[in-house]
Order: structure tokens, then sequence, then C-alpha cells
């Protein structure tokens, strides 16, 4: 119908043109050869009309190219055990304890350093301590926050710095100033003297380390945050292991809620009078070192279903991914995987890849609800020879293209690595294998299970292919 309607166009045209050429003087015509011109003209657009039909009669249908679609080829994946995850000046900090029934325990525990904000820090005459008391704001939990949690306070020993990195297996020691057993309210409201605040922790600490601080006002030990820092190195803010339930609580630690406060009073010197309520506040700042510890207790606690499928735990690593593949943030698990034959698909032919999509999808075991939901996002690295994890090539297209997003729908990831799978058939890049893992693994706190790579697993975890041959 298109090629009929552009024909019928033409000529109707070609004839309007034609009846106005014929008007013209044959001296005219002759002079400007129009008659010419026009035919020319009108043969050319014929040429042209509906470029879509040209050669499809002449093409052999063997020539014809033919989108293939394919998601058997060979996936190997096994979970492994990370060994650490660097966890300095991170967005937030992480405290807590709690059992998971198939990963078993896992503690937060925090350090950080405390500035002053005023330099040579002075009390006031003859001063009179009331208390110290350490404030964390809540900013998100994971978990049964209705289990009581224990949390125990140490003054550091040794120093920290902010340009050293520190990881997530970094242990450090120090004396006891405080401890507090509670359950944690991350949405209730806190009211203090009559006012409101946002929701916080409050761990009053011992009367000693407040005597610390009072027995050096004025002196030089106060007089600027150098100095403070030598006098005063910092905290550790550590959970006790729970045996049941339990939760980990997200704090931001440069909130200004969260603080080390110490309340006093004053003699304001006028009659020996007491000025009432009096604070200073050690505060936490983005010239603070600090860190997150994470321990999850070599695993002795976890179900036998995650000790059959996670290295090292098992000798066939090879085999271990084909039922469930272990994920767990803050250090925890990742997958390794690869396509060990993927290159089979140009033994005789060329091949255009027109989208390469892993698929994975959640095995909840029953589990993956309030209050252990799945991991918001899942990160997909490359893993060369020397252990160095670089971008996937696909992640440069831009987070839509790329995925790895949690559907709470479907219960599926997915990521796009349409790039990295032509590279590898284009020999431009080496087949080494890729690292999936808990997206933000240095402050979130979820874990997942994902169904398996065993063709006869229903929704197994596979690569599914959108292809031409060429």
């Amino acid at each position: 119908m298109h090629t009929l309607n552009s024909t019928m166009k033409f000529w109707s045209t070609s004839l309007f043109l034609l009846n106005r050429t014929l008007k013209l003087s044959v001296k005219t015509i002759f002079k400007g050869k129009t008659i010419f011109a026009i035919v020319f003209l009108c043969l050319f657009i014929v040429s042209c009309t509906d470029k879509d039909t040209i050669g499809l009669n002449e093409q052999p249908g063997s020539d014809e190219l033919n989108v293939l679609f394919s998601d058997t080829s060979t996936v190997i994946a096994f979970s492994k055990v990370e060994d650490s995850v660097r966890t300095d000046e991170t967005a937030y900090n992480i405290l807590g304890s709690y059992l998971d029934p198939e990963f078993g325990k896992t503690t937060a525990s925090i350090y950080t350093q405390y500035r002053i904000s005023t330099n040579n820090l002075n009390f006031g005459i003859t001063p009179t301590l009331d208390s110290l008391v350490l404030s964390l704001a809540y900013r998100g939990y994971y978990g049964d926050t209705t289990t009581i949690q224990n949390v125990k306070v140490y003054e550091l020993s040794d120093n920290l710095a902010l340009d050293q990195s520190y990881y997530s297996n970094k242990v450090l020691s120090g004396t006891l100033v405080g401890s507090k057993t509670f359950s944690p309210h991350p949405r209730d409201s806190v009211k203090i003297l009559g006012k409101k605040y946002a929701p916080h922790l409050r761990i009053k600490l011992n009367a000693s380390l407040a005597q610390k601080f009072f027995n050096a006002s004025g002196q030089a030990t106060l007089a600027d945050n150098n100095a403070f820092l030598d006098f005063f190195k910092g905290l550790k803010i550590e959970s006790q292991a729970v045996n049941t339930g339990g939760a980990l609580m997200m704090f931001d630690l440069t909130s200004s809620l969260s603080r080390m406060t110490l309340f006093y009073k004053n003699n304001s010197g006028t009659g020996g009078a007491l000025n009432d309520s009096l604070q200073f506040n050690f505060v936490v700042n983005e010239y603070c070192a600090r860190f997150n510890n994470f321990n999850h207790y070599n695993y002795v606690h976890a179900s036998t279903e995650f000790k059959q499928h996670v290295f090292p735990f098992i000798s066939d690593t090879l085999t271990s991914g084909t039922k469930n593949l272990f994920l767990q943030a803050m250090a925890g698990v990742k997958v390794k995987l690869f396509f060990p034959y993927i290159k089979n698909f140009v033994t005789n032919n060329q091949v255009a890849i027109n989208k390469a999509e892993l698929i994975m999808n959640v095995n909840d075991l029953g589990l993956s609800t309030i209050p252990l939901v799945p991991a918001a996002r899942m990160a997909l690295v490359k893993n060369n020879a020397n252990g160095i994890n670089t971008f996937v090539l696909d992640q440069f297209e831009g987070d839509t293209h790329f995925g790895g997003i949690y559907n709470s729908t479907t219960k599926q990831y997915k990521f796009n690595i349409t790039r990295y799978i032509q590279g590898i058939l284009n020999n431009t890049i080496t087949n080494e294998g890729l690292y999936l893992m808990v997206s933000g693994a240095a402050i979130y706190t979820n874990r997942v299970i994902l169904k398996g790579t065993d063709i006869n697993n229903p929704g197994r975890f596979k690569l599914k292919l959108t292809y031409t041959k060429i």
C-alpha cells in the first residue's frame, strides 16, 4: 500500500509538471533542456521510493540475519567468604548483633575519634561535674529490635589516623568506661528535659572519664585538637553477641545528635552561685578517623545448608553453587562466577551479542521477608588475575542499563553485561570471571540467598543471550 500510494503521488506530480512544460515555447524548451531534466527527475524519484523494499526479492534466504536466543550457557558460580572490607569514614556506622538462621551470628562495633569545638577549653571557676553522656543518632536498622542488646564502651589505648585505611577485621584495645543494656528504638523520639529530639541512643559513661576531662580544664591538653587527640584517643563502642534474634543498627556519627556531652555546673563568680545545666559537646566531624569492625565468628553458628554451599567449608567449589548461592554484606559472603564455554558461540560463526542478561532469582527459604529483607542492590565487578576488582564495561552505560536493583515483585536481580560478553568473544576482554556482592557492603547489613546454577533448578541463576550470527 505504501508503494502504491507513493507511485500514484509521483505520477500525479509528474503530469502536472509535464502539462506546464508543454505550454512553454519550443525555443525555451530546447534551450533549457527542460523536458530532459523533468524526465530525469521523475526517474530519480521512482528509484528512491520505498527504500525498505530494495533488494528483498534479490537477497537469498540464507543471507538474511536472524535473531537467536539462548539461556543454556554454562554458568559456574559459588559462594565464598570475604576477607574484609574497608570501613573508614563511611556515611553511616553499624552497631549491634543478630543471629541469622542461615548465616549465623554477626556483630558490629564502632571505633571513632572525637574533637573539641573550642580551643583552650576551660570549664570555669570550681566546676562541679554532673555526667558524661554518649549519644548516637539512629539512621536505620536490620533485624528484630525487640531483642535486648548489650554494648560496652572503651577509651582507646591506640591512636587513630585520618589518613590511614582501616578494614573491617581491625581490632583495637581500650579501657572500659561505660556500658548499656537496652532494646533499640530507632523510630521513637527521645524526650530530654521536656523537649523532644530525633531518635538516638544514649549511653551514660563512667564518672572517671568525665573527671579526666575536668582535670584537664585550662591545661595544654585541651589547647587544640592536636593536643586533645593525644590526650583522648577516642572510643570503641563494642556490641556483645546475642544468642537469638537481634538487630544491627545504623548510626550517623556526624549528626549533631551524635556526640559525647559533658554536663556540669560552674561558679558564676557572683556570690558563689552555680550556673545550672551547662554542657560541652565533644563531636565527630569530617576530620575524625572512624571505622567499623565486623565479626561473623568464622560462621561456626551458620546452618548446615550454608556450610554445604560456601567455600571454604566445602572442597569442590565448581559444583557448590548448583543449588543455592549465599551473599552477605559487611565483609560477609560474595559469589565468584564465570562462563567457561562462552566462546563456543564463535566456533563456526561470528556472533553479534544484542543483549546478554544475567538473571538471578531469590531463593528465600522462607526467610527473605521482614525483618530479613534481601539486599536492595547488588554490585558486579570484574576480577583480574592479580585479584584486583575493576568495573565491568557495561557499568559505564549507566545504572538503568547495567541493573542490579532488587525487584521485590519478581524477587529477582538482573544485570546487563552485553559489552562484557561481546568483549570476551572478540578477545578484547579476558574471561577471568566476575564477582557478585552486596552493594555498599561497608554500610549496609542485608544478605540474600539466590537460586543456584543447576539447569534442573527452576528459576536458576542463568545467562540469557540474544544474538545474531553474522
